[in-house]
C-alpha cells in the first residue's frame, strides 16, 4: 500500500504514514498524531482482515485434511495385504473401499479454496485432485498385495525341493 503524507500540526514537518494506522509519529519533533481513517481505509482494513482470516482458516483446514490423507495411506496398504492374504471375499472389502470410495470421500472432505486465494496458491498449497487420489490408493492397495504375495510365495517350500532330495537319496 502506498504511503500518504501530511503536515505535523506542531512543527509543520512532513510526515509519511501508512493508511489504516491509528497513529503517526513526526520524525522532526516526535509528536504523536492521531490519524482518522477514511471510509475507504476502514473498508480496506476490513477486507484485509477478512482475507487474512480466510487464508488462516483455509490452511488450518488443509492441514487437518492432510493428516487424514496421510493416515489413510497405510490403511490402503493394509487393505491390499488383507486382500492378498484372504481366501474369503469379506476381507477384500477394505481394498474395494479404498479403491472406489476413499478417493472421492477424501476429495469431498478437502477444504474449498477461497475465491480471493485461487490465483495465489501454489500446487503444494492445494489438496490433491480426485484422479491423483485414485492413482495413489490403487497403487498402494496393489503394493500391499504384491509385497504380501511375494512374502507368501517365499514362505512356501518349493514343490520340486522335496522330490529332488528323495530322488537323490534313492540314487545313492
Amino acid at each position: 500500500m502506498e504511503l500518504r503524507a501530511m503536515k505535523c500540526p506542531n512543527c509543520s514537518g512532513d510526515i509519511k504514514y501508512t493508511p489504516g494506522k491509528a497513529k503517526a509519529v513526526c520524525p522532526y519533533c516526535d509528536s504523536q498524531i492521531q490519524i482518522s481513517m477514511t471510509a475507504e481505509e476502514r473498508e480496506f482494513e476490513r477486507d484485509t482482515s477478512r482475507l487474512a482470516h480466510n487464508r488462516d482458516k483455509y490452511f488450518k483446514d488443509l492441514k487437518i485434511w492432510r493428516v487424514i490423507f496421510y493416515i489413510s495411506l497405510p490403511l490402503a496398504v493394509l487393505s491390499g495385504v488383507l486382500l492378498s492374504l484372504s481366501d474369503s471375499a469379506f476381507l477384500g472389502l477394505p481394498a474395494i473401499f479404498f479403491i472406489f470410495a476413499a478417493s472421492p470421500v477424501l476429495r469431498l472432505a478437502a477444504p474449498d479454496i477461497p475465491k480471493d486465494l485461487e490465483g495465489e496458491l501454489s500446487k503444494k498449497e492445494r489438496p490433491l485432485k480426485k484422479g491423483a487420489l485414485y492413482g495413489i490408493f490403487i497403487g498402494l492397495v496393489l503394493l500391499g498385495g504384491v509385497v504380501t504375495g511375494l512374502i507368501k510365495d517365499d514362505s512356501k517350500p518349493e514343490e520340486g525341493t522335496a522330490s529332488s532330495s528323495a530322488v537323490s537319496q534313492a540314487d545313492s
